[in-house]
């Protein structure tokens, strides 16, 4: 939601008479499960999310699929969601934890980014005097799965990012295997989960000309910035 809550709901029919349901149709909603995934506070609210894959495949040499096994199964989704202030969270329904005397569960965030940061370290490589658009502009507003498998014991999913700025980036997602579906909170996030980012394409750099229309070339100020839209694309 707008503050960064995100709650699962059931909705169950009743069965009703005849009479009953000519009348209106009668729908319970219930919440199974309720989590602050970027804090408490509820600064930050969801872009967007995205369910990964619950079985992963893999595929050989020769382009054939290899059917699943047990090891690749996951019983409930990981579910990825990206904030409004360039966060990323990795949700895990499959592990919950139940509060005294509450009616529902609270999922488990296994590992959480920084988008900007980790977009900032791979801008560094390819250009070290630029400066990423602010905060607000690297929101990852639209999540896309581009393909998923399964190797040497891990599950990986590689993920289409789209920033309000237009920036495009590409992720890989790794996620062990044996531990996808109830990932060990004591194991350590580097050892567990990791996510790679590529930048694929971003807007070009503010150009910046004199009085007589000649481009200048000299680097600073605004010309080490990059060019936006007026508004965050839709």
């Amino acid at each position: 939601g707008n503050y960064g809550t995100v709650r699962l709901w059931t909705i169950v029919s009743k069965p009703q008479s005849s009479r009953q349901q000519q009348q209106s149709s009668s729908l319970n909603a219930k919440c199974q499960w309720s989590v602050p995934v970027f804090g408490s506070k509820g600064g930050e609210g969801v872009c967007d999310m995205m369910v990964l894959p619950s079985t992963t495949t893999s595929h050989n040499n020769n382009d054939q699929m290899i059917p699943p096994t047990a090891t690749t199964s996951i019983k409930k989704p990981l579910v990825l969601l990206a904030g409004n202030a360039s966060s990323l969270a990795l949700l895990n329904t499959n592990k919950c934890t139940r509060k005294a005397f509450s009616t529902t569960v609270t999922p488990t965030i296994s590992a959480s980014w920084d988008l900007y940061h980790l977009a900032l370290r791979e801008l560094s490589k390819m250009d070290s005097q630029a400066k990423l658009p602010a905060r607000r502009w690297m929101a990852i507003h639209r999540l896309t799965l581009l393909g998923h498998g399964c190797a040497n014991g891990e599950s990986w999913f590689n993920i289409g990012m789209v920033a309000k700025c237009g920036w495009i980036f590409v992720a890989e997602l790794s996620v062990p295997s044996s531990t996808a579906g109830s990932i060990d909170a004591n194991q350590s996030q580097t050892n567990a989960i990791r996510l790679s980012l590529r930048i694929v394409h971003h807007t070009p750099r503010v150009q910046c000309f004199n009085s007589s229309n000649e481009r200048l070339t000299m680097l600073g100020g605004m010309a080490l910035q990059f060019s936006l839209p007026e508004i965050p694309i839709p």
